[in-house]
């Protein structure tokens, strides 16, 4: 899955173009903000559509680390819809791995999970909300 982590996080055309290749025998696909990676399902940003279905939510972000030296950190919550909004609880709490072994780790258990979605660096307080319809 080489690559696949920077392309979400800002790539250009040229290199989401050459993710049409086998890894492991699985067909990785890209089309702009969104790849299908192992049959899930994974996007850049923040949903604009209310959830209709439970999503992961992967945060990759750079952060200092000793010295001169920058570590990777990763976050993954899950949200699930509910009737006052999305309930979200956060799995992993900040864990030190490159952006490409944390979207492995997100796509491995979204398939346990039998989760379709992830969202990467999505702004979690500013998901839209379904807005119930008057009776």
């Amino acid at each position: 899955m080489d690559c696949i982590a920077a392309v979400l996080m800002g790539g250009d055309q040229t290199s989401q173009r050459h993710l049409f290749r086998a890894a492991n025998g699985i067909r990785n696909v890209a089309i702009k903000n969104k790849l299908l990676l192992s049959g899930i399902r994974v996007y850049k940003g923040t949903p604009t559509l209310p959830l209709s279905q439970a999503a992961l939510f992967l945060g990759i972000r750079n952060s200092a680390g000793d010295g001169s030296r920058q570590n990777t950190v990763a976050s993954l919550s899950i949200a699930r819809p509910g009737l006052g909004g999305c309930s979200v609880k956060e799995l992993i709490a900040d864990m030190e791995l490159d952006p490409e072994s944390a979207v492995e780790k997100a796509i491995d258990i979204a398939i346990r999970g039998e989760i379709g979605l992830i969202y990467l660096n999505a702004d979690l307080d500013n998901l839209p909300v379904k807005v119930p319809e008057s009776a």
